[in-house]
């Protein structure tokens, strides 16, 4: 071939390739060029400092460190990234009656992110709904239907699939009353001892029932499919009204917390006003402040997912009846019948919350009221007393006026003396009544 450039010598020729050269990548803007066989050798043109790089096993070299045919190996430099791991989420797993593993047993799990999102078939922005270690989302209420998943942030924070839920921080209280509530509804499924309803099989079949009194009438539960004598209830449903059912508990009792330090501040005040019973007060209003909000965002999250027909549609996500047919509509009957319910449980709650924060408003501005009036009291005494002071200082203007080391006559003379007295009484006791007249006309006092 021919010179391959003016570098150094004159240049070197390019050798020839046994194999052709691997196509440039674009990297350091078309300046590495790699070889199949090893490394390139030769200046290809001086100042053109070309990288050069073997695939087997050539190390960099650089054609700028003598003028284009040196050849100074470059020491490769390898750089590691710290990664902090993964952090995983305990778990606590509910497996369903229909599970292919244990099936109705609970125990706990240990899961990545990935794991989780892999077996809830959820994405990151959905899993950030409820996830517990992210702030924002403690007091977020979330009740969300995606395909076969329920998303459940109501204070117990569930993942709900057809055949197991996953519950988050399961050593919680409010964990542990959840699945106290969940397990004896599990415990309202018998079996008969003898004779079933399968001929002499009755020991093998087992008859699902369910308490709902305190959702429907007994009339009611005998034509309802998940009443006594109906087909069983979802394992969905159940996992999802044990959460709302714990939440409206939370509910109540937050507000007889608040009814009683209600009437032990308005008792409080009867008698007297002081500081301590003012920061009761205050206590008080925040947390009916922090009910009231908290009631009004479940009642919106439930008011939200009653008024969309498609997630009232996929929320029996274990379901297989088919659309437009009796079994269908029965089941989502049910389902608006159970959100309708625990939706005026909380409607009820927000109401008394929004009641009773406006009576602890009605009783802060009465608790106004009564200092204002106090302030005007101390303020009339203040000025009665500024009024009396004056009236002594012009006085005490006229005994300084007789204290001065002059003569006037009057020095050895007792009637003076008495007489100077009265007169200097009197004179404080007139301006005193006229300066009082004064500001009661001008309804100052």
């Amino acid at each position: 071939g021919g010179d391959g450039g003016d570098g150094g010598d004159g240049g070197s020729p390019i050798p020839a390739y046994g194999t052709a050269p691997v196509a440039d990548a674009g990297v350091l803007q078309g300046r590495v060029i790699e070889s199949v066989n090893g490394p390139v050798g030769g200046g290809i043109g001086e100042g053109a400092g070309v990288a050069t790089k073997g695939l087997n096993g050539g190390a960099f070299q650089d054609d700028d460190a003598n003028g284009g045919n040196g050849e100074k190996k470059k020491r490769k430099h390898k750089y590691h990234i710290a990664v902090n791991p993964p952090k995983q989420h305990g778990v606590m797993r509910i497996n369903g009656p229909t599970a292919s593993f244990k099936p109705s047993e609970y125990f706990r799990q240990s899961l990545s992110r990935r794991a989780l999102l892999r077996d809830a078939e959820l994405t990151p922005r959905d899993l950030r709904r409820i996830d517990p270690y992210l702030l924002q989302t403690n007091n977020t209420p979330a009740l969300l239907v995606s395909d076969q998943t329920i998303i459940v942030n109501l204070g117990v924070r569930v993942i709900v699939r057809p055949d197991h839920a996953l519950l988050f921080e399961p050593d919680t209280a409010t964990a542990q009353r959840f699945l106290e509530s969940l397990k004896t509804r599990g415990e309202t499924k018998v079996a008969p001892d003898g004779g079933g309803a399968r001929g002499g099989d009755g020991g093998d079949h087992v008859d699902a029932m369910r308490d709902v009194s305190g959702l429907m009438s007994d009339s009611d539960l005998k034509d309802t499919p998940g009443g006594v004598g109906g087909a069983p209830i979802p394992f969905e449903l159940e996992v999802v009204e044990a959460a709302l059912q714990e939440t409206t508990s939370q509910l109540y009792a937050k507000l007889e917390f608040c009814e009683a330090r209600c009437r032990h501040v308005s008792e409080s005040l009867r008698t007297s006003i002081n500081p301590v019973v003012l920061e009761e007060l205050r206590l008080t209003k925040q947390s009916l402040v922090e009910l009231d909000s908290r009631a009004g965002a479940i009642r919106q999250v439930l008011l939200d997912t009653l008024d969309d027909d498609d997630d009232i549609t996929d929320f029996t996500i274990s379901s297989t009846a088919e659309l437009m047919t009796e079994e269908k509509e029965d089941e989502e009957e049910e389902v608006e019948n159970l959100i309708e319910y625990y939706l005026q449980q909380t409607e009820t709650v927000h109401s008394a919350a929004e009641q009773l924060l406006e009576n602890t408003r009605d009783l802060e501005e009465s608790i106004s009221v009564s200092l204002s009036s106090r302030r005007y009291e101390v303020s009339k005494l203040e000025l009665t007393l500024s009024i009396a002071t004056f009236a002594a200082a012009c006085g005490a203007l006229i005994t300084g006026v007789f204290g001065m080391n002059l003569r006037s006559c009057l020095e050895m003379s007792i009637t003076a003396f008495y007489l100077t007295c009265f007169l200097i009484v009197s004179g404080m006791g007139w301006i005193f009544r006229s300066i009082m007249k004064f500001a009661q006309r001008q309804k100052i006092l």
